[in-house]
Formats: C-alpha cells, sequence, structure tokens
C-alpha cells in the first residue's frame, strides 16, 4: 500500500507497466491494458487520438486481461467508431447477469 501513495506522491505511473499489453492502430488508437493499482485489478483502456483514456472493462486475472485486450482490438478493428459508452454498459450487464 505504501508503494502506491509513493507512486501517487511522486507523480509515477500506478499500474503493473511490466506486464501490460499495449497494441497502436494505425488510426491512432490506443487500447492498453494494465494491472492499475488504485483499483487492484485488471483493466483495459481505450484512448482514440488526442481523446481521453475511457476504461472498458476489468478483470480478476491476467489471463482473462488478455483474453480482453485481444476482444477489444478486433471490435476497434471492426468498427473503429465503436460506441464505446454504449459497449461497456452491455459488458456490465453481461457480467451482472442482467437482460437488456
Amino acid at each position: 500500500m505504501f508503494s502506491f501513495f509513493r507512486a501517487m506522491a511522486m507523480g509515477e505511473e500506478i499500474s503493473d507497466r511490466a506486464n501490460a499489453i499495449r497494441t497502436d492502430l494505425p488510426n491512432g488508437t490506443i487500447i492498453d491494458t494494465c494491472k492499475a493499482y488504485d483499483v487492484g485489478r485488471w483493466e483495459t483502456g481505450i484512448k482514440r487520438g488526442e481523446g481521453e483514456w475511457e476504461i472498458v472493462e476489468r478483470y480478476d486475472t491476467q489471463e482473462e486481461a488478455k483474453k480482453g485486450h485481444d476482444k477489444w482490438v478486433n471490435k476497434i478493428k471492426e468498427d473503429p467508431e465503436i460506441n464505446l459508452e454504449a459497449e461497456v454498459k452491455e459488458t456490465m450487464c453481461e457480467w451482472a447477469g442482467i437482460d437488456l
């Protein structure tokens, strides 16, 4: 826990970058998956061009994170303009067992 607060105070990145998975697409979109210390879980974020990072999914294990990362890379390749907010809502509902 101390390392988390130290990193925050020093302005360092708060994630496990040694095991991060990053995909840079030709259209300027970045898909990045890492273990984020602030939430204690793996997460995938997507950044389009100069836009903000959008966290699209969280995972309990590194194996799940790798599968999730690949899923989001394929989604963005298939539809670069995909509505991430709608996709995240659908993913969260699936995870919670809620039918839309």
